[in-house]
């Protein structure tokens, strides 16, 4: 991922996908890490543990994340985060290494953020995504 300063990725977590987050170059990284409580689908606050370069950090919820070129922190799925390219340091190239992600169905955002902007379909798609598949062939999600 291309990750811009004031690009800002919304507060969500997965309910089963962990996740590493790897900055391969370019800018910071900044990452606000987030405590929830999956069953209740909302941040669940207090302290709890996380992986930052392989090594074990305690964090509190809401706190923020500093990863600098080279570095890594590793995501479970309660740990909800919200991400951007750290202000004056250029815009960061992130990888991501994990789980398979079911985008219908894995991501929950807090905030009452929406995963996607309702569009108005005043045309034929030209290329189908996965959601439209579904939606005009008959599956079952109907994203």
């Amino acid at each position: 991922m291309m990750v811009r300063e004031n690009q800002v990725t919304l507060r969500h977590f997965h309910w089963h996908k962990r996740e590493d987050i790897i900055v391969r170059g370019g800018g910071n990284l900044a990452i606000e890490l987030f405590h929830v409580d999956p069953a209740r689908s909302a941040e669940a606050g207090g302290p709890f543990e996380i992986s930052v370069n392989g090594m074990r950090r305690t964090m509190r919820s809401g706190e923020r994340l500093i990863l600098t070129p080279g570095e890594s922190v590793c995501l479970e799925p309660i740990h909800a985060h919200r991400f951007y390219a750290e202000a004056g340091s250029g815009t960061a190239l992130v990888g991501e290494v994990s789980m398979v992600n079911d985008d219908a169905r894995d991501n929950c955002f807090l905030d009452d953020a929406i995963r996607f902007d309702p569009i108005d379909e005043d045309e034929e798609p030209e290329f189908l995504l996965a959601a439209d598949c579904n939606r005009l062939f008959g599956g079952k999600d109907h994203a």
